[in-house]
């Protein structure tokens, strides 16, 4: 018997290329961020908060994975960040 070879699969934190955690009402801090990513080509650096995603206020970690995975292949997805004291604004796209 052989096993069955599984193949791997993609998921939206995989997709993103960041690590999130949730910080009170400000939305989603960024804890890490991996080379070549797709956070990495939108700038976004560990220590940032991302404030909004889309239409959608104050994010959640996983509403912020759920809004990426959503998007349709190609299209950016508009993204708040806040920087220290600067607010930022960048895509995310796939």
């Amino acid at each position: 018997r052989t096993a069955a070879r599984q193949s791997p699969v993609s998921s939206p934190r995989a997709a993103l290329g960041l690590q999130l955690r949730g910080v009170s009402s400000a939305g989603a801090e960024v804890v890490s961020v991996e080379p070549d990513s797709a956070a990495d080509r939108a700038g976004l650096a560990a220590g940032d908060v991302i404030t909004s995603i889309g239409d959608l206020p104050s994010p959640t970690p996983p509403q912020v994975r759920a809004a990426f995975a959503a998007a349709p292949a190609g299209q950016p997805v508009l993204v708040g960040v806040t920087r220290g004291l600067t607010h930022l604004v960048t895509t995310l796209s796939r």
